[in-house]
């Protein structure tokens, strides 16, 4: 039967119609006579009831927490590090923070640095000679501080169970070795023996680890010693107390050929070497280019295969974008430490990536074959980590947007060349979005929330159909899906991703097709401004023009619209914002998990249609079904088919042409649309409109062929 939807709220039994109800039955029950006399007895017994109890009764959870810390029974002996997860990095001057060596313990960081220099028989810690002090040791600040830290950690038992086990400096993961990198100033050949002089309280303790020349074995200790700067290889080698319990840092360059020499873990444990240098030259801009990637792909697989960890320094710390970057890069390559001036940031960024550790891949990279010993053949080797071109990443699909999904999978797809697959595109793309304002206004179907559910039901199963009949959907079988990684990524970020889709149908009702295209053009100011404010991305000049040009030409199409909504504007701008912080939420908690189009409308599909299942009957509760025999089976089946393959042909866009021809393309897509709107809806534009659209579509062609940098 034909329902009126301005009589939603008095004809349908909705949750949305009874609400009212039992709100007005409960003010009835609780204002009735009778009730509110028993009421106040039930208050009064309480109160009787509060004055006798005693007055243990009464201390809050916060106060029993508080007096446990003050009692003999909250503590117990190796606790020191207690909770603190170890990450791979270095502390860079590490003798410049708070507390020497316990400010980088306490962020988890498993490398510390110290500056030595030797004078009139002493060793004196600082960067250089007019920060020394009699005070600032090297036994004062290290050697003394670890020797008790370890002393607290395995402490003399009065029970009778023997347990051989010996805890390092983190309680969490007791055989993580702590690396002290001695970084020596002075002339080595006489500073390196006071160096292993003083280390000796370590050595007694059996805290170091060492070199077991007998069986030809690295046997780990619970502090490992790195010389560097000035100290003399021949001294390290010919270290032989008992057994060599200090080692050296070996040049990271060296481990770029075939055989990295004389360098090998019975005297080196860790390469380093400055960025630069390691790169033969500086980065050009904020990123690598593919040659560089390769070079360090080729040292660090070597240094790995030889059985040594690396660390690049002389890092950029400065601007804080770049610096993510080369971190993340790094991070991705296999890099075993982060060298951070900034260790708190270090430890947030390794926080992320040991969140989804066990069930997604590092970040921004995809993998190739190589063989040290062929350097243009990738057939063979092991596996290297190379980045992502930047016009290879993209965006996750909305059913009624143009957008493909957020990152793209290596795996083998059939393909369509540029000229057919554009188009193609193109045409799906409009499509979706004329069928549903043609649903929505045309065939009055106002009923956003349900099209956006019954689509995303209608994607989850062909999702699944695919998967089953062809290959577009391989890329699954290479995420590994989780319940730690459903609950903290692919569910917050489904909900987000339903308040877009919701938010950006609803404002069909309100807004013409023309000014919602014109007003989606801000969308990459929203995801800058959010990167600003989580300081994912330090702003600059470039992007604070191309936010002032998008922003000024957003406002003078939305000044010159004729039919301007200050409600469906608003519906708009939320659906902005929602999409936004998706795109913001997926890099912080997606890194690195390969998901094309398809792949990522699989898992999402599900996780909206039942969020949007629950949205439902709040919002528009069975009046969508009343109305479902004016649309027919054919109808509304087809409007989600056309959304569904538009999913499809963004698995065929990918690659086959640069990041500038495929945003041309999409604002070529924005031009075709907001004309047929004109012809086919009557949507009327004014020259103001043009003008300012004009300029928004500079600033975002701008945007996305500067990467968002």
């Amino acid at each position: 039967r034909t329902r009126n939807p301005k009589t939603l709220a008095g004809n349908s039994p909705s949750l949305k119609a009874l609400s009212p109800l039992v709100l007005l039955a409960l003010g009835v029950l609780v204002m009735w006579p009778p009730s509110f006399s028993v009421m106040r007895g039930v208050v009064t017994g309480l109160g009787l009831v509060a004055s006798i109890t005693p007055s243990f009764a009464y201390r809050t959870i916060d106060e029993v927490i508080t007096d446990w810390k003050n009692q003999p029974q909250s503590t117990y002996p190796t606790q020191f590090t207690r909770g603190i997860i170890p990450k791979g990095i270095h502390s860079h001057n590490d003798y410049w923070r708070d507390v020497p060596l316990f400010s980088a313990i306490a962020v988890g960081a498993i490398s510390v640095e110290a500056d030595v220099w030797l004078w009139d028989n002493e060793l004196y810690v600082g960067h250089d000679p007019s920060s020394l002090t009699t005070k600032r040791t090297f036994s004062s600040l290290y050697v003394n501080p670890l020797l008790s830290i370890l002393k607290q950690q395995n402490p003399k038992s009065s029970f009778p169970y023997t347990n051989n086990t010996r805890y390092g400096v983190f309680d969490t993961v007791i055989d993580q070795t702590l690396y002290l990198f001695v970084d020596v100033k002075t002339d080595g050949n006489t500073t390196w023996p006071l160096v292993i002089k003083q280390l000796e309280p370590l050595r007694e303790g059996g805290w170091l680890s060492y070199w077991d020349a007998e069986t030809g074995v690295l046997r780990p200790g619970a502090v490992t010693v790195v010389g560097t700067g000035n100290t003399p290889f021949d001294q390290i080698q010919a270290h032989t107390t008992l057994h060599r319990d200090a080692f050296y840092d070996a040049p990271i360059t060296s481990f770029s050929s075939d055989s990295p020499g004389e360098y090998n873990t019975s005297s080196v444990v860790i390469a380093s070497g400055s960025l630069a240098n390691a790169l033969g030259g500086s980065m050009s801009g904020s990123t690598f280019n593919d040659t560089q990637i390769d070079i360090l792909a080729r040292q660090i697989q070597g240094a790995h295969a030889a059985g040594v960890k690396v660390r690049y320094w002389e890092t950029p710390g400065w601007p804080l974008s770049k610096r993510d970057y080369v971190w993340k890069t790094l991070e991705g390559l296999g890099v075993d430490l982060l060298n951070a001036d900034d260790i708190q940031a270090a430890a947030g960024l390794k926080e992320v990536c040991l969140l989804l550790i066990d069930t997604i891949r590092k970040p921004h990279i995809r993998h190739y074959t190589y063989s040290p010993s062929m350097s243009s053949d990738k057939d063979a080797g092991a596996t290297v980590p190379v980045m992502e071109k930047i016009d290879q990443v993209v965006h996750p699909l909305v059913p009624e947007s143009d957008k493909p999904a957020e990152v793209i999978t290596t795996k083998s797809k059939p393909k369509l060349s540029a000229t057919t697959i554009i188009p193609i595109w193109i045409v799906l793309s409009s499509s979706v979005i004329m069928y549903n304002n043609y649903l929505y206004n045309t065939l009055n179907f106002k009923y956003p929330v349900f099209l956006v559910t019954f689509h995303l039901f209608f994607a989850a199963i062909g999702t699944r159909v695919l998967q089953r009949t062809t290959n577009l959907l391989d890329g699954a079988k290479d995420v590994s899906m989780s319940r730690d990684v459903f609950l903290r990524a692919i569910l917050p970020i489904g909900l987000l991703f339903s308040g877009s889709l919701i938010m950006s149908n609803k404002a069909y009702l309100y807004l013409s097709v023309s000014y919602i295209q014109m007003l989606k053009a801000f969308t990459p100011v929203a995801i800058l401004l959010i990167s600003f404010a989580f300081r994912i991305q330090e702003p600059n000049r470039r992007l604070v023009a191309i936010v002032c040009m998008i922003s000024g030409g957003v406002s003078l199409a939305s000044y010159g619209e004729l039919k301007f909504d200050m409600f469906g504007f608003s519906i708009q701008a939320l659906a902005v914002v929602f999409e936004a912080s998706r795109l913001v939420m997926i890099q912080l908690l997606l890194h690195g998990m390969k998901m094309d189009p398809l792949v990522s409308l699989h898992y999402y599909a599900p996780v909206c249609a039942a969020i949007n299942l629950l949205i439902l009957p709040f919002t528009e509760g069975l009046e969508p079904f009343y109305h479902l025999t004016e649309l027919g089976p054919l109808i509304l089946f087809s409007n989600a088919a056309v959304a569904f393959l538009l999913n499809v042909a963004a698995v065929f866009l990918i690659g086959v042409g640069s990041g500038l021809v495929l945003t041309l393309a999409g604002v070529f897509k924005d031009i075709l649309l907001i004309s047929g709107s004109v012809l086919l809806f009557g949507n009327e534009i004014t020259p103001l409109q043009v003008f300012g659209y004009s300029i928004a579509l500079g600033g975002l062609v701008a945007f996305k062929t500067t990467g968002g940098k």
